[in-house]
């Protein structure tokens, strides 16, 4: 369905162009994603909604611990095109077996240098936690309510010009 204009015409050539969209995420519980490794994600901030080849978003992510963690895992952001090829990606080494239960919550900078030969279209943001040696395992997460959200989440899509 096209969208209309302030007179009620069909878009025809007019067109709207949204700016960068402040993506923060924050549950009342504290609670985005629990993975079943004990880790839980509590917020993420960063701009986000439009970027241009070659250019680099910065997005962080804060962390805590449920309970003990017994391995350390990467914390992985992707932009993915619909195909599935990345046009970036920044993984956090996470020392997570470090982390204490109850401490105050650990960020994470993800600085994602966008390819230059993107080409221009709508991406996805995903998030990936997993443990960086052997076979990469990938922790499941779960949302706020305890239901499995998968292990590569969809945070948001992005387009690039």
């Amino acid at each position: 369905r096209r969208m209309t204009t302030a007179d009620g015409r069909a878009g025809g050539r007019d067109r709207i162009i949204f700016g960068d969209v402040p993506l923060r995420m924050a549950s009342a519980g504290g609670v985005l994603l629990a993975y079943a490794n004990g880790a839980v994600l509590t917020e993420i901030e960063g701009a986000v909604s439009v970027a241009a080849p070659g250019e680099t978003i910065v997005l962080r992510t804060r962390w805590q611990a449920a309970r003990r963690i017994g391995r350390d895992y990467n914390v992985s952001l992707q932009i993915i095109d619909e195909q599935g090829n990345k046009v970036a990606q920044h993984d956090a080494g996470a020392s997570m077996s470090q982390w204490q239960p109850g401490a105050a919550a650990i960020e994470l900078t993800h600085p994602l240098a966008i390819a230059a030969d993107a080409r221009p279209g709508v991406y996805r943001l995903l998030l990936v936690v997993y443990v960086p040696e052997g076979g990469f395992e990938k922790a499941a997460a779960y949302d706020e309510r305890g239901q499995f959200a998968g292990e590569q989440i969809t945070l948001t899509p992005l387009r690039i010009r």
